[in-house]
């Protein structure tokens, strides 16, 4: 059984090697939702690449929900359509938001989140690969907001998904920390919203000898460009 589930590693080393290298989405939540107030989101995109000639994002779509269990807190979760598609890999998410403080003039509101991501073959691996984001934001009238900030994934597996880390979390247990920094722009129309974002990912992790070819600074991590749109439902809106 073990030699199994080695092999079944091994095979899923180069998908898991795409997939936390490519970012999951533009963020989930930027600020949190108004209590009882619901979201439903399509995303797509990913980091540019070049296999097939021109720069073009990965297409990576998901769709997700989210709850307002308090002012300050949001929940929810999230499936990453592509890779079962594909029938690469089933891809999750369970995330939340909390609101540290709002906005206040040129004093932008902060949120901090908690992100896993959760990935099997379908057999006999699974991995999840916890993330915390803080993120400032700012609305700067009733349609348009801008927000900037950094996240990074903790990938306790860096051997297996072929992106090799020093250090180690106890003897013998290698630990990678992989942050990216997002900046964005967000449209609200009533209970309509779009998102636009552009990511650096992972640029102290070397990507150019990954097999997905991807655009980024002299060969380390790369650049991401994400969209996506959002109803809400619900709440005091």
């Amino acid at each position: 059984m073990s030699r199994q589930r080695s092999w079944a590693r091994l095979a899923l080393a180069p998908v898991l090697a795409v997939v936390i290298l490519a970012g999951c989405s533009t963020i989930r939540q930027v600020t949190p939702l108004a209590k009882g107030e619901h979201r439903l989101g399509l995303g797509v995109g990913g980091p540019l690449f070049t296999n097939l000639g021109a720069p073009i994002p990965m297409p990576m779509l998901s769709v997700d929900y989210a709850y307002g269990i308090t002012d300050r807190l949001t929940a929810g979760a999230a499936v990453h359509v592509t890779p079962i598609i594909f029938n690469l890999c089933g891809m999750g998410e369970v995330f939340a938001t909390y609101g540290l403080m709002t906005q206040s003039g040129l004093i932008p509101a902060i949120s901090v989140g908690v992100d896993t991501l959760l990935l099997s073959d379908f057999s006999t691996s699974f991995f999840a690969f916890p993330q915390v984001n803080a993120i400032a934001s700012w609305r700067l009238n009733s349609v348009l907001s801008l927000y900037a900030g950094a996240d990074v994934i903790v990938n306790f597996y860096p051997k297996t998904a072929g992106l090799p880390m020093d250090g180690e979390i106890a003897p013998g247990v290698p630990v990678g920390l992989l942050p990216s920094f997002p900046l964005g722009v967000q449209l609200s129309f009533g209970r309509f919203q779009l998102s636009a974002e552009a990511r650096l990912i992972q640029p102290f992790s070397v990507s150019k000898y990954l097999i997905v070819h991807y655009v980024g600074l002299g060969g380390y991590g790369a650049v991401g460009v994400y969209v996506s749109a959002s109803y809400l439902l619900g709440g005091s809106r």
